[in-house]
């Protein structure tokens, strides 16, 4: 269901209130299919790459509902959401902060009493701070960041402060948070800069102290590694002695060494998790499999089960699609903005994104040799031979741009038999964006 259509059942079934008959419901019907056309009307602009134009589409449908069912109703939200969406695609950062701090006013009074709405709202707001920091310039991208985990932080407090500190509610939260460390420790690390003070209401830099990058690199790393130990905990408490959780929960604290370059421990900890997860009794064959399979790091979403199945495309490539010029070789992950900002401006109906199969091989380097249980110096996981399968299509710029970001991606090793190996023949599609 895509996000226009969702916002149409709510112009039907919530912009219509229950129980009111006779003219005040014929007036309301109007009111809720004006709402709609704007609302498509907007969509098929913002597909059209006409972002200003679809803007101001959604704000009409915004100012409507405002004047019909007051300044502080629950349904002007999609709306406003929409607007975000537009400001986004178009750059318009002043507008979208502006936006982002009515909707976080809004949503907090409306659902002060309200703990599950509450908690909803403060995850989608972060993740809306999250894609405006993969969107602007390294700069202002910095308060973003730091916004988007702090309301994360929020919605931690709100569940420790209901239901204590192991509630598995918290485990995907505390995940998103270790993201968001990983995210502010790329961008700093590719602008060669250190960390500002930031004011906290306003993107605005206060005073100009810094640390060392390798200082700012090494506190992201040990918040996030913090976080993931804490995960690996809670999933403990709430299972019963749960070996395949315990090595999945393993899995990605190896990659949380790995994406920080502590490749040893990285090593060490993959085998760990294997380990884990073949006293789970899980099939040789399935954990052959799963460890067989491509995954590019960090992984998006939390899932402390072990997988049946997984996502490639058509012909059996793994999918890379580029999300943001601060954050290149890294995907986007998967919270509810982004699904709307994948529709917005994804083009006519039927067209498919530009995208092009990449051949590429994954080499171990910083070591001589690899041998199950001895700990050693270093140890690294790289794409090598990079090249297009087929570039007929694809400008010079393009065919750099994809070389030059598919050579940042870190991927998880491959594991034979419990032990990480070189692979010669692998394939990537990778998704320009839209």
């Amino acid at each position: 269901m895509s996000i226009l259509t969702s916002v149409k059942f709510l112009a039907v079934a919530v912009l219509i209130p229950v129980g009111i008959t006779g003219p005040t419901l014929a007036q309301n019907s109007v009111v809720a299919l004006e709402t709609i056309q704007l609302l498509e009307s907007g969509e098929q602009l913002l597909g059209a790459g006409q972002f200003a134009a679809a803007e101001n589409r959604f704000y009409e449908a915004f100012q409507a509902s405002r004047a019909n069912y007051g300044f502080y109703n629950a349904e002007q939200i999609p709306i406003l959401e929409y607007i975000m969406a537009a400001s986004l695609k178009r750059g318009n950062w002043e507008d979208f902060l502006r936006r982002a701090e009515y909707l976080e006013r809004l949503s907090m009074q409306l659902y002060a009493n309200n703990p599950d709405l509450k908690l909803a709202s403060l995850e989608s707001l972060s993740g809306w701070h999250l894609a405006a920091a993969a969107a602007m310039d390294q700069e202002r991208s910095v308060w973003h960041f730091i916004k988007s985990r702090n309301l994360l932080w929020l919605a931690v407090s709100q569940i420790e402060g209901q239901a204590g500190r192991n509630d598995p509610r918290l485990l995907p939260l505390l995940y998103q948070i270790a993201l968001n460390h990983y995210y502010m420790a790329r961008s700093t690390q590719r602008r060669r800069i250190t960390s500002y003070e930031l004011r906290t209401d306003t993107p605005t830099f206060i005073s100009g102290w810094s640390q060392r990058g390798t200082e700012a690199l090494r506190k992201n790393y040990e918040i996030g590694l913090e976080l993931l130990q804490r995960i690996r905990s809670i999933a403990a408490t709430n299972s019963q002695s749960d070996n395949e959780m315990d090595g999945m929960a393993l899995l990605y604290l190896a990659d949380w060494n790995l994406l920080f370059g502590r490749g040893a421990d990285a090593l060490a900890g993959y085998y760990q998790a294997y380990d884990q997860l073949h006293a789970a009794k899980i099939a040789d064959d399935e954990l052959s499999s799963f460890f067989s399979q491509l995954s590019v790091l960090p992984v998006k979403t939390l899932d402390l089960a072990f997988p049946e199945t997984r996502s490639t495309s058509q012909s059996g490539a793994t999918v890379f699609k580029h999300w943001s010029q601060v954050l290149p070789g890294v995907e986007a992950p998967q919270m509810h903005p982004f699904a709307m900002l994948n529709e917005a401006g994804s083009g006519i109906a039927g067209s498919a994104a530009k995208q092009v199969d990449m051949h590429l091989a994954l080499q171990i380097t910083g070591a001589d040799s690899v041998v199950r249980g001895q700990r050693i110096s270093d140890f690294n996981y790289q794409a090598t031979d990079i090249a297009a399968l087929d570039n007929t299509r694809l400008s010079a710029t393009d065919l750099a741009s994809a070389l030059a970001e598919l050579a940042q991606i870190q991927f998880r090793p491959i594991l034979l038999a419990g032990e990480a190996v070189n692979v010669q023949d692998v394939t990537v599609q990778y998704v320009f964006a839209d």
